[in-house]
């Protein structure tokens, strides 16, 4: 894996687990939400999503990059099914989302998908840039050479 994957990666670990305890924390706090077990399913779902966004972005970053058929932020925006899924079984209603974002995340009734990398964390501006950078100037120079 080049150095710009393994920060990503890397910065992505840390600030996961961070990013789905917000956003559940966030979500049940403006919808009032008190129930016990929060925090018990707060923690399943920390340590799944965890898992699947560390596995699926080792397996995309380290594919070749004319291989890749799918993009980091993509792969956080898969994992807030989980999350959606805990909102759902403690009742939650679901929050008003424009054209787009219907049109784009029709399974995001919460409005949970990232956007930006900033969405997730600031401590992914950088490093999620630095690769979309990297990735770009790979592909141009082996298109290029070819």
């Amino acid at each position: 894996m080049d150095q710009y994957s393994t920060r990503l990666l890397e910065t992505s670990d840390q600030v996961v687990a961070k990013w789905v305890e917000r956003l559940i924390r966030q979500h049940c706090d403006e919808k009032k939400i008190s129930d016990p077990r929060v925090g018990d399913l707060c923690i399943s779902v920390i340590a799944q999503v965890s898992t699947e966004v560390h596995d699926n972005l080792v397996e995309l970053l380290s594919r070749d990059v004319f291989e890749q058929r799918t993009n980091p932020l993509a792969i956080f925006r898969q994992a807030t099914r989980p999350i959606t899924e805990l909102l759902k079984n403690l009742g939650s209603p679901s929050v008003t989302r424009d054209e787009f974002d219907e049109r784009s995340f029709p399974d995001d009734v919460y409005g949970l998908s990232p956007a930006t990398w900033v969405d997730i964390d600031e401590a992914m501006v950088e490093p999620g840039i630095e690769w979309g950078a990297w990735k770009a100037a790979t592909v141009m120079m082996r298109k290029r050479n070819q």
